[in-house]
């Protein structure tokens, strides 16, 4: 598998996100409160109950019975608004400085201003895309046997799989650039398994197993299906986070379209 010392700077794109939503919102509530902008709401203490007030700019304060609640309430929310319409300028720019800062102090640039000489003698904290996908290419390991006489699957990368619906999901995973190994063997507590596919999300850097249970009305093959996903469980796997699962039976089957919602799912 692939280990690194530290993950991309994925705050960047965090903050970004943030930053595209309270300026959003703050073009809505300026837009809000452009008219009778001067206009507040007074509210005074009178023994046990409140009395409220509208002021105006340059105007006496006019008394609002709770008859006029609606009028209350809306001065109240347009008060509060422009307090926030502060609080957001001041994130914006906020924002707007730290991921300036972020960009400048960028460590995944030290690397790639390296000239391609210098790259071949270092090892950097933090891997470039296309030096993940090397060192996935380079990762050897033996796989399971085949049965014989066993129908034979083959990919577009000429590998061979179990089942027409495993070719499926591995054609998916082609077409959609995610890094994967068929059956890749993994020990946990001594014991040694081998998933289906062990994924890469190369945006996330996390490795991902993904099972496939082909033959959900064979009780034998359920009982199986069943343990297996007991295992996952046992060890702390979070289903949908560390380990997914597809399943179909021979009057449902699996499509692409289902194979593809589950790559856009968890490996955007």
């Amino acid at each position: 598998m692939i280990y690194e010392e530290l993950k991309p700077e994925q705050i960047s794109e965090t903050l970004r996100e943030r930053l595209c939503e309270l300026e959003n919102v703050l073009k809505k509530k300026k837009e809000g409160y452009k008219k009778n902008s001067a206009e507040r709401l007074r509210i005074i203490k009178k023994g046990k109950s409140f009395q409220f007030y509208k002021i105006e700019k340059g105007k006496k304060s006019i008394y609002l019975p709770k008859k006029n609640w609606n009028e209350i309430k809306r001065l109240a929310q347009k008060s509060y608004e422009k307090k926030v319409v502060s609080k957001l300028e001041r994130q914006i720019k906020l924002l707007k400085g730290t991921i300036k800062k972020l960009e400048i102090h960028n460590i995944e640039k030290v690397y790639e201003r390296a000239s391609n000489e210098r790259k071949k003698l270092i090892l950097p904290v933090t891997f470039p895309e296309e030096l993940i996908k090397e060192k996935w290419e380079q990762i050897k390991y033996t796989k399971k046997e085949f049965w014989n006489n066993s129908t034979e699957f083959i990919t577009s990368k000429n590998e061979r799989v179990r089942s027409k619906s495993e070719l499926i999901i591995a054609e998916c995973l082609i077409k959609n650039n995610i890094l994967f190994h068929y059956e890749y063997p993994i020990k946990i507590n001594n014991a040694v398994f081998y998933p289906d596919f062990c994924c890469y999300n190369i945006n996330k850097r996390k490795t991902i197993f993904w099972e496939h249970f082909g033959m959900m009305d064979n009780l034998e093959y359920l009982n199986k299906a069943i343990e297996k996903i007991k295992f996952y469980q046992e060890n702390n796997f979070q289903i949908g986070t560390d380990v997914v699962f597809t399943m179909e039976s021979s009057s449902v089957p699996i499509s692409s379209k289902q194979i593809e919602k589950v790559i856009n799912l968890y490996f955007a």
